[in-house]
C-alpha cells in the first residue's frame, strides 16, 4: 500500500507539472531487494537476480539508450557491491552503466545533492527508485524537487509498477538525448581527473624531503 501511495503521488507530480517531467534526466536507484533480491552485505551468494529484478534492470538500460543517466544511490560497502555486479548470474546492466556510484552510509538526499554538484544539475532533474519508503521519505523531506519511487516489496510486482510510469517515456529521441550518457561520462571523467591533479600539486607544493640512510649498530639495538 506504501508503493502505490507513492507512486501515486509521485505520478501526479510529473503528469501536472510538464515542465519537471522535462527536466528528469537522472534516474537514481536503489541496490538491495530493488536491482536484486537480497543484501549483498550479508555475502552475493545470498543476492539473486529474480525476473522482476531483471524486468527493472532492462527497463533502466532502456532508459539509459532513450538519454536517461543512471546512478547509483545505495547504503552499502563499495566492495560488496563490486563483488555482486561480478558475480551475480542474470545480471543485465553493469557497474560500469552508472555515470555515477554513491555507494556509502549517508543519508540519501545527501548523496542526491552531491550528485547534483557533481553533474551540475538542479534537484528536479533526480528521481529516485528504493524499496525503502523511509528512505523515499527522507529524500522528500530533503530534497523536495526530487521525485521519489517506492517500489513494491516483491519484485513480482515491478513489471506492472514500471508500467505505470509513462510520465518518463520518451517520444522522440533528440541528438542531445542520444549523446547525453557521452557527454557527462567525459565531464565526470575530466573532474576524476582535475581532482586528482590537484592532490599532486598540493603534494609537490609541501616540498618534502626524503632521506635514506644506513642504520646503525647503535639504532638497531634500540
Amino acid at each position: 500500500e506504501h508503493a502505490y501511495a507513492y507512486m501515486a503521488n509521485a505520478i501526479t507530480k510529473l503528469k501536472y507539472n510538464d515542465s519537471k517531467r522535462q527536466s528528469i534526466k537522472v534516474i537514481c536507484v536503489d541496490l538491495d531487494n530493488t536491482l536484486w533480491n537480497g543484501v549483498c552485505g550479508e555475502g552475493s551468494a545470498n543476492v539473486t537476480v529474480e525476473k522482476g529484478n531483471q524486468y527493472l534492470q532492462k527497463w533502466l538500460l532502456n532508459k539509459k539508450e532513450s538519454g536517461y543517466l543512471l546512478a547509483i544511490c545505495s547504503k552499502n560497502n563499495l566492495e560488496d557491491v563490486i563483488n555482486t555486479f561480478k558475480t551475480t548470474q542474470n545480471m543485465v546492466l553493469k557497474y560500469d552503466d552508472f555515470i555515477s556510484h554513491k555507494i556509502n552510509w549517508v543519508e540519501k538526499s545527501q548523496n542526491i545533492k552531491e550528485l547534483g554538484k557533481e553533474l551540475n544539475l538542479g534537484l528536479k532533474s533526480f528521481i529516485l527508485l528504493d524499496d525503502n519508503p523511509s528512505e523515499c521519505l527522507e529524500v522528500s523531506s530533503n530534497c523536495a524537487d526530487t521525485v521519489c519511487f517506492n517500489l513494491p516489496g516483491r519484485s513480482e510486482l515491478f513489471p506492472e509498477f514500471l508500467g505505470y510510469l509513462w510520465g518518463l517515456d520518451t517520444e522522440k529521441l533528440t541528438q542531445a538525448d542520444k549523446t547525453r550518457n557521452q557527454s557527462y561520462s567525459t565531464e565526470v571523467k575530466r573532474q576524476k581527473i582535475a581532482a586528482q591533479s590537484n592532490k599532486q600539486e598540493f603534494i609537490r607544493g609541501l616540498n618534502l624531503a626524503v632521506k635514506v640512510f644506513q642504520v646503525s649498530d647503535v639504532e638497531k639495538e634500540n
